[in-house]
């Protein structure tokens, strides 16, 4: 574990989609959390916050390593680790979403027509250049676009450690998310990879300004500028995708291990929460088509108070377990199985 705070932001980031996913029958059962709904409604931008965590972890972890030059045999060893990060998940989630969309097209319940090209694209981690961002298991989306970063991240990290200014880096950080801004806007390329090209560029860059800044005294007071930047989104729904700066400032507050958030983030049962996050991340919406078919919500939104209570207490309990299972049955093991010539132990990156 590098950062263990970035460790457990990632917990938070992941709730926060999950929430945005889950927003319809949270509220039913639970009408008095209607008041947090703009709140709720920025949650897609959880995944914007992972894609510069991301950035910023990979150069803390691998800045040195292509330094000085990156040889065949570097590049490959480091797509290799991210596959071994990212794939094994995917590829389980792919396919029992998959046999879930099968198996409720016998029973009449959903079409489904299988899609070949679609499917390839998935197999290949390319569906969200091609346009099958939300095809079978949607969140997927987002790792299609890391594997466009993880794969241009070498040379990224090559061409930033040739830059010796501060000020440089803190216009790169400003740019690149700016940079998102207008691919957005324009539509010039697909959406996914819009808003990852700035916003991993960000986060790697923000590293250097971290490096160069070792005892930055404002770090405690960043966090919390963050913080009230991310909360006043919810008053201020066009603040929009301008919430990445604020990502950037809490990704580099936290960096420097100090303040009560750090502390917060940095408690075991976080760094867990955080560890787990990509299992819950990617198994959510396949949980939540079991749960909508089995116990939906709707059906106890005229119960009383404890009844659906209970009814968001298995929810919370189905979703955490399947996430939990995941991590310890599929990612774990699936990470070791994809890399089996790791001759030290390296701790997996908070991406």
């Amino acid at each position: 574990m590098l950062i263990p705070a970035l460790t457990g932001v990632r917990a938070f980031a992941a709730l926060w989609v999950v929430l945005f996913h889950f927003q319809r029958d949270v509220v039913l059962l639970v009408p008095g959390i209607a008041f947090a709904k703009p709140f709720i409604d920025r949650g897609y931008m959880g995944v914007d916050l992972f894609f510069a965590l991301s950035g910023f972890i990979l150069a803390y972890r691998y800045a040195e390593s292509f330094k000085a030059g990156i040889s065949r045999e570097q590049y490959f060893s480091f797509l290799r680790a991210r596959l071994a990060r990212i794939y094994p998940v995917h590829l389980f989630t792919l396919h029992l979403m998959i046999l879930i969309l099968i198996i409720a097209q016998m029973v009449g319940a959903k079409p489904f027509t299988f899609d070949v090209v679609a499917y390839i694209s998935h197999l290949t981690l390319t569906h969200a250049w091609l346009g099958y961002d939300l095809a079978f298991n949607y969140p997927a989306w987002s790792i299609s676009a890391e594997w466009l970063a993880y794969l241009l991240c070498p040379v990224l990290l090559l061409g930033l450690s040739r830059i010796p200014a501060l000020s440089t880096f803190i216009a790169i950080v400003v740019a690149a998310y700016a940079l998102s801004l207008l691919l957005l806007a324009g539509h010039i390329l697909p959406e996914g990879l819009a808003r990852i090209v700035g916003e991993f560029t960000a986060g790697a860059a923000l590293f250097y300004v971290f490096r160069l800044l070792p005892n930055w005294r404002w770090s405690v007071a960043a966090q919390g500028i963050a913080l009230i930047m991310i909360l006043l989104s919810a008053l201020r729904p066009q603040m929009g995708h301008t919430l990445d700066w604020a990502f950037g400032l809490l990704i580099l507050g936290l960096a420097y291990q100090k303040g009560p958030l750090t502390r917060f983030l940095s408690l075991r049962p976080v760094v867990y929460a955080g560890e787990i996050s990509y299992a819950l991340y990617m198994t959510h919406a396949i949980v939540q088509v079991f749960l909508v078919t089995v116990l939906p919500a709707k059906a106890f939104s005229g119960s009383g108070t404890l009844v659906r209570l209970a009814v968001l207490l298995a929810y919370v309990v189905v979703v955490a377990g399947a996430a939990a299972l995941t991590y310890y049955v599929i990612e774990e093991p699936g990470r070791r199985w994809v890399r089996p010539t790791s001759r030290r132990p390296v701790p997996a990156p908070a991406d």
